[in-house]
């Protein structure tokens, strides 16, 4: 999995979780743990900063 694919795939986490009534949401979290290790694992030391940046890019708003 690429760095794009795990940002997109943590992105798509965020908005599910937000969508989910409360009862919903115990298997969202979980992946969205798994997912945040993952990007540590990645970037040690870094608190998901460059899943912020991505996040905050304009260029991934637009269709490519």
């Amino acid at each position: 999995m690429t760095d794009e694919e795990l940002f997109e795939l943590m992105a798509d986490l965020e908005m599910r979780s937000e969508a989910l009534n409360r009862s919903s949401t115990d298997e969202v979290f979980a992946k969205i743990l798994l997912t945040e290790s993952a990007i540590e694992r990645r970037f040690p030391g870094q608190l998901l900063q460059p899943y912020k940046e991505w996040k905050n890019r304009p260029d991934r708003l637009t269709p490519q």
